[in-house]
């Protein structure tokens, strides 16, 4: 804090405040009205104050300034000079040192149908103590980093809740670098003097060392006009709301930036219904939400609950989402049926085609009198893949290896093959076997044994053609009623 909290009053005044300096950590707001009680913020707790700077509970005993006093307290917040302050003035408040704010009303000088020249005739001081909370955004960094990248993070928060307290401190900490993610240049839109506090251009409060502030600039002008000129990987802003801010956000997003905003809104479902901002989230340009509720005994920041990631989005279309999911898991359940039929179907496939290479081996033998090495030099060329390529391995390493035999190599290297296919091991037996079972020599007797294999072949496909067409049906069926079944569950 870049001043103690009586030095905001003229000397004459700070009797009044004593109490509350020795509890200005705990102090958030004082409030000070012509004719009316003063009155202190320690979160959500109200007291009133008396002339000898005490606390007390009963209205009649507070201190009541007068315009006199109210008009010596504003020349010193202004340092003597209203005129320097003029375009703060016409805003409704002031920054003084230490990044305190005070809000001001009395009666409004129009300069045009549309904007307020100065005010004049003060009436009533607000005066917003700040603090910074070192540490405040810690337990929301999780939330907030997904694989050390950093989200699009929008809080959501009511009045008085700590949203600027939170978006001040995870400023600081992307600035600073945490232990989520790098450290990262962000650039601070500060219309309202909210965030960095600055006095004379100068921010009091802590952004870390990567952080540039536009202080006093509209926010969705000072968004481009950051992108422009600085560079930024973080775009920061408190208090979105016009239809300018959000255009500005879109643009934001699409340079590729990141960012970090807050809301006014109870809920997700309240930030939705604001002009713009449904459509906005629609588009998923924030990818986490930070909900902050006050807990029922009404404390303040540090006892504020953060209502998580993501969640809240969809909350507007709550129908949708549900009919979404379901049909996720009707589509996946049903899928699950067809994966079984399909698997079913390529085990067929491949039972036509081993039928098919058996024909060729048995020509092969039969009319080509070629050895089983030969046979397979020739189905290499012939057969479909994997068995093609199966064979050439067979035939190659039998022309270049001394000592192994046909049995042992086509073994190996055709087991390997089939092991990778939808089939079931007395398939692969069967196909074996019609080489391997070599029987007694290269003539008739193992052109039978090869047509015996066939035939064992043939018959299996014959049994499952029917049956696998009938599974098939069932496993399909079963999946899409299993997926409603589930989904009945579920409603």
């Amino acid at each position: 804090m870049g001043m103690s909290l009586t030095d905001i009053f003229p000397e004459s005044y700070r009797v009044y405040f004593r109490t509350a300096q020795g509890r200005a950590e705990q102090v958030s707001e004082i409030r000070l009205r012509i004719g009316g009680p003063a009155i202190l913020m320690e979160g959500c707790r109200e007291v009133f104050l008396r002339e000898d700077g005490a606390y007390t509970e009963h209205m009649e005993q507070a201190w009541r300034p007068n315009r006199q006093a109210l008009g010596e307290i504003v020349s010193h917040l202004c340092q003597y000079s209203l005129y320097a302050y003029e375009d703060e003035l016409r805003q409704g408040y002031i920054t003084i040192e230490g990044g305190h704010r005070v809000g001001i009303v009395g009666q409004a000088v129009q300069e045009s149908v549309n904007s307020i020249r100065t005010i004049k005739h003060i009436s009533a001081l607000n005066i917003r103590v700040a603090h910074q909370i070192l540490g405040a955004a810690t337990p929301v960094l999780p939330y907030v980093y997904r694989r050390g990248s950093m989200s699009n993070t929008l809080i959501v928060s009511p009045p008085g809740c700590g949203k600027t307290t939170l978006l001040r401190d995870l400023i600081r900490q992307i600035s600073c670098g945490n232990a989520y993610g790098p450290a990262r240049t962000v650039g601070v839109v500060d219309e309202r003097s909210e965030i960095a506090g600055c006095y004379m251009g100068q921010p009091q409060n802590d952004l870390g060392p990567r952080s540039d502030v536009l202080d006093a600039c509209p926010k969705a002008l000072g968004m481009m006009l950051l992108l422009r000129s600085m560079s930024p990987a973080v775009l920061a802003v408190d208090e979105l709301g016009s239809g300018e801010e959000i255009r500005a956000v879109r643009m934001a997003a699409s340079c590729g930036v990141s960012l970090v905003a807050t809301i006014h809104g109870m809920d997700m479902q309240d930030v939705q219904g604001k002009p713009g901002m449904g459509a906005l989230l629609a588009e998923g340009i924030f990818t986490c939400m930070l909900v902050l509720k006050r807990d029922r005994a009404g404390a303040g920041w540090d006892r504020c609950c953060i209502a998580g990631r993501r969640a809240a989005c969809g909350r507007r279309w709550p129908g949708m989402v549900r009919l979404a999911g379901f049909s996720m898991i009707a589509v996946s359940c049903s899928g699950l049926g067809v994966w079984y039929a399909w698997n079913m179907q390529q085990r067929l496939q491949h039972l036509h085609t081993m039928n098919r290479i058996i024909e060729l081996l048995v020509s092969l033998l039969q009319y080509g009198k070629s050895t089983l090495p030969e046979c397979c030099c020739q189905l290499a060329a012939q057969a479909e893949e994997p068995y093609g390529q199966a064979f050439a391995r067979v035939y190659k390493e039998m022309t270049e290896s001394r000592g192994s035999s046909f049995t042992e190599v086509y073994g190996r290297i055709m087991g390997e093959a089939l092991g990778e296919l939808p089939l079931k091991e007395q398939d692969r037996q069967l196909f074996l076997q019609c080489m391997l079972d070599q029987g007694g020599g290269d003539g008739e007797s193992r052109i039978r044994l090869v047509r015996r294999q066939q035939e064992l072949l043939k018959e299996r496909i014959a049994r499952l053609e029917p049956e696998h067409r009938e599974k098939g049906r069932m496993a399909v069926g079963l999946g899409t009623l299993g997926g409603i079944l589930l989904i009945i569950i579920l409603l």
